[in-house]
């Protein structure tokens, strides 16, 4: 049967319970990184009005005050969503960005699978999301016996290791509609077109194999 809204967003919820504390708390970080993706937000439901589907589910809650974008501690140059109201930006990556247009081209290909039902997709096809829940809840149930030091580096393993199960999930497919949808959403929202494949040429430029299916996710 198909996964719904509504059940995607519960376990979504409930994993930020067991990544949290992985979550970085610097106000003005995150009112930085919030306020562009708020801007992401606000395309996307400018793009949605322009595109209504007929029937299936509302994408209404996509544009609310609900969706959140995080800073995750973490040394691994990643980023991912887990398909509800939450997307994850890890630390390393974002100081990687030599630029917003950088930065913001990767939280938009992020919010695309949100607005894809990407994650939905996902666990219809393998569950991973099911096996992801059950190996983070370890963890925090580890972590409460550990000291606040090995939170942290427990929580970011946590989330490292969720983010590899939902990539899991995605197929070519869902990587070129989060590529295409992203790109919309970032030109919408004002950034230049022509700067929104630049962190993954700097990556190139260095050497790394990473491409934009394999960062996201």
């Amino acid at each position: 049967s198909c996964v719904s809204d509504r059940q995607v967003i519960a376990q979504a919820n409930e994993q930020h319970m067991s990544l949290s504390p992985a979550v970085m708390a610097n106000p003005d970080l995150d009112r930085y990184l919030q306020d562009i993706g708020d801007r992401i937000i606000g395309a996307a439901k400018e793009y949605d009005t322009q595109h209504v589907e007929k029937g299936g589910e509302s994408r209404d809650w996509m544009f609310s005050k609900d969706m959140q974008f995080h800073l995750v501690n973490s040394k691994t140059l990643n980023a991912f969503t887990t398909g509800g109201e939450h997307m994850y930006i890890y630390s390393e990556l974002f100081e990687t960005c030599r630029s917003e247009d950088e930065l913001a081209a990767v939280m938009a290909h992020e919010c695309a699978h949100v607005y894809g039902r990407h994650v939905h997709k996902g666990i219809q096809r393998q569950y991973l999301i099911v096996a992801g829940s059950a190996a983070v809840g370890i963890a925090a149930g580890e972590m409460a016996e550990k000291n606040s030091a090995e939170i942290g580096a427990l929580a970011g393993a946590g989330a490292m290791m969720l983010g590899q199960f939902l990539s899991m999930g995605y197929t070519r497919s869902d990587e070129a509609n989060a590529d295409e949808l992203g790109f919309v959403f970032y030109t919408r929202a004002g950034w230049d077109p022509d700067r929104f494949g630049d962190f993954f040429q700097q990556l190139a430029d260095k050497g790394l194999d990473t491409t934009p299916e394999q960062l996201s996710d």
